[in-house]
């Protein structure tokens, strides 16, 4: 059965079939409006947690010369935003296809002493082609920014309290060279910093001086220092003192039972003391007591008696007692 295709279109509403060609074509346009339009005006959503890549340093052009800023927190800040296109690609994106890189720092936003106020505009975002960034919230991050500044600062030689000097030597004299490094950093900190301290400097089972490189370590990041290390001089020496004291009266030790005694040879003797430096010189004359013990001498006669010597201060040693032996004449028991 064939299909009579005349009679067919004359049935079709003659509002139709009247110039249906531009009709048609009309129609068909209005659809491609339609579609551009809607694939152009897009949907809106929100995108949280995109990250401000803040710049550990920046240069601000303000006033003869540039002031330099440097970040003294570690902080990074993140942001939301709001965004429009098409609901087929919105739909797979999340916060890692937008950043904010490159924001633009303005000289009039920064006081010395305050936190530099960031302005953050659509334009900063960088984000897939076709999407439309409305807005960035929040809009105004305070970031901690200080002035960049250099000063000279004392170094000081520390030494490894557990490899000390072997006993008796002493540590005389430290020579650093250079005594002051260069240090750059953030005012803040540079107001408050006195001196510089080297890396512990070990000196176990040394005996004389010697010289060392020694490192500066740095508590605070944000510090650069040159040079990194000193070059250090380390006198060492005996912390030994040798003194004599001269006609010390003798004292005599005897028991209960006093014994009648007589010094054939004289009763004063020299005693020649070794020991720490500062104990030595801190001995007075009545801190050095040389004695005679006639208490174990039962009988009387002619005696040779060893000299000894007590010591107020335990660490100072008795070198020599001149005589060392006195003549002692027991009378009676």
């Amino acid at each position: 059965m064939t299909i009579d295709r005349k009679k067919l279109w004359k049935k079709v509403p003659g509002i139709i079939r009247h110039d249906f060609v531009r009709k048609f074509l009309s129609v068909m346009l209005a659809l491609i409006v339609y579609v551009a339009v809607s694939e152009k005006m897009g949907v809106e959503r929100d995108i949280q947690n995109v990250v401000v890549r803040i710049p550990g340093s920046v240069v601000l052009k303000r006033g003869p010369e540039p002031l330099t800023l440097i970040k003294i927190d570690g902080k990074t800040p993140h942001v939301k935003l709001r965004i429009r296109g098409s609901e087929r690609i919105l739909k797979n994106l999340s916060d890692n296809d937008f950043s904010i890189e490159d924001p633009e720092f303005k000289p009039d936003s920064y006081t010395p002493g305050e936190p530099y106020q960031l302005v953050l505009t659509p334009k900063d975002v960088r984000g897939p082609a076709g999407v439309q960034i409305l807005s960035v919230e929040p809009a105004v991050i305070p970031v901690d920014y200080d002035i960049l500044l250099s000063k000279m600062v004392e170094v000081k030689a520390i030494f490894d309290t557990k490899k000390p000097l072997p006993s008796g030597y002493v540590v005389s004299k430290t020579t650093v060279s250079p005594p002051e490094v260069r240090v750059t950093g953030p005012k803040l900190v540079l107001d408050k910093l006195e001196f510089l301290q080297t890396k512990q400097i070990p000196l176990g089972n040394i005996t004389q001086s010697f010289d060392y490189n020694a490192e500066i370590p740095l508590s605070t990041p944000t510090l650069k220092v040159s040079p990194g290390s000193v070059f250090v001089q380390i006198d060492i020496e005996k912390n030994i003192r040798t003194k004599t004291f001269s006609l010390l009266p003798l004292r005599v030790l005897d028991d209960n039972t006093r014994n009648s005694y007589e010094f054939l040879t004289g009763s004063r003797v020299e005693v020649t003391v070794s020991g720490p430096k500062q104990l030595v010189d801190a001995l007075r004359q009545e801190d050095v007591k040389p004695y005679v013990d006639i208490s174990t001498l039962n009988q009387p006669g002619i005696y040779n008696i060893e000299v000894g010597c007590w010591i107020t201060a335990n660490a100072v040693d008795v070198k020599s007692i001149l005589p060392a032996t006195v003549k002692i004449k027991i009378l009676k028991k």
